[in-house]
């Protein structure tokens, strides 16, 4: 906090609100354009059952209807980067196998950011097909159990990665 003055206690208070609310239209938008660019570039959220619930999800977050938009242009290549989708996969605390499914327009950095994180707990990426084999869809076929102390690293690792803003969704094997 700043010494006295008002004006500095209410700035950076917002500042670190602005952050955090940036971070997450960043996710939200690129949700958004992936719904579009899965759902066959249609952009009528009645036709398109995904982009209909990222736009609720962006809506609930009170994102911008321009920013909404923008997210839709982006995915029809009318302006800004192309997004492409990045599933990396790895085990984890007590051999949990994990799928981090991202979105991004630039795959070197983000495979970059994953490592760093990984690193951090000591784990490095799989090669592909190395723990997508456990997982149908989103539903793994098996679990694995877990202790307290692992329960706690599993969940530091998986906030930590949700933490970068190309990763829509991590999916684990723990019970």
């Amino acid at each position: 906090m700043a010494g006295h003055s008002k004006w500095d206690n209410i700035k950076y208070k917002k500042q670190a609100e602005d952050a955090k609310r940036g971070k997450l239209f960043t996710k939200l938008a690129n949700a958004i354009t992936t719904a579009v660019k899965q759902g066959g570039g249609v952009t009528d959220p009645s036709a398109n059952p995904s982009l209909r619930l990222a736009i609720e999800k962006a809506k609930a977050a009170n994102m911008p209807k321009d920013r909404i938009q923008r997210a839709i242009d982006r995915a029809l290549g009318k302006g800004g980067a192309d997004l492409m989708e990045v599933t990396y996969e790895c085990y984890g605390p007590g051999g949990v196998a994990l799928m981090i499914k991202c979105a991004t327009d630039n795959k070197n950095r983000l495979a970059t950011q994953v490592r760093t994180v990984l690193n951090k707990y000591n784990l490095s990426l799989g090669e592909k097909g190395s723990a997508a084999y456990i997982f149908k869809g989103s539903e793994p076929s098996f679990k694995v159990p877990l202790d307290s102390s692992l329960k706690e690293s599993l969940n530091k690792l998986v906030e930590d990665l949700n933490a970068l803003e190309d990763v829509q969704q991590i999916i684990h094997n723990a019970e």
